[in-house]
């Protein structure tokens, strides 16, 4: 029971940050530039709009299974249980890929950032996690550069 009260509250959390992500933050950091297409306010407002939707699926299966067992809630809120702490380390290298992305680029803040977090999640053999790393980052480089002409330097 003490798992759907931890997810009931992480899920208003999230949809909370998405919402100041949505409303705050990208109207005053992101740039709004006129001509057709994608404008680069288009993926940071999906992202947090997919987010705040996610959060809110998670609040309402949380409460459904509350309500099924009408259990008092339990106020304790574990936050260094397993589940937990793999959330808490994924947010923290996201932060870091936002420090190291902002003065080297892309490519060097997603090689560098997921080689330590695919090895954090269980992956041991170092030339696979390099290859995985490398692989992915270029794909979605050229991905951004070539097919959706988006800069990401």
């Amino acid at each position: 029971m003490k798992e759907e009260w931890n997810d009931l509250w992480l899920g208003v959390l999230f949809f909370l940050v998405a919402l100041g992500i949505y409303f705050l933050v990208i109207p005053r950091e992101v740039y709004q530039m006129g001509g057709s297409g994608l404008t680069p306010r288009f993926f940071p407002s999906a992202t947090a709009l997919v987010i705040a939707g996610s959060s809110l699926c998670l609040v309402w299966k949380s409460w459904r299974k509350i309500r099924r067992t009408q259990e008092k809630p339990e106020w304790t809120f574990a936050l260094f249980n397993k589940r937990d702490l793999r959330v808490i380390v994924a947010m923290a290298f996201l932060f870091a890929f936002v420090l190291i992305f902002k003065h080297f680029g892309f490519l060097v803040a997603s090689i560098a950032i997921l080689v330590p977090l695919i090895r954090f999640f269980g992956e041991k053999r170092l030339w696979l996690n390099v290859g995985v790393s490398v692989l992915v980052s270029v794909s979605v480089f050229f991905f951004f550069e070539r097919a959706l002409n988006i800069v990401l330097h």
